[in-house]
């Protein structure tokens, strides 16, 4: 989905999430808004720079 923006399904409250390519994080960040408290996001990316 590059440069698609953010595609999620609607409801994610309490979810598991895989971010591969997360790049800065700023959709897991948008993520992590999405899945509350009992969720979780994680963030891979393979450029050292991130």
């Amino acid at each position: 989905y590059y440069g698609c923006g953010l595609v999620v399904p609607e409801y994610l409250e309490g979810s598991r999430v895989l971010d591969l390519g997360c790049g800065s994080g700023r959709d897991c960040y948008m993520l992590s808004q999405l899945v509350g408290e009992k969720g979780h996001v994680t963030g891979i990316d393979m450029t050292e720079d991130q």
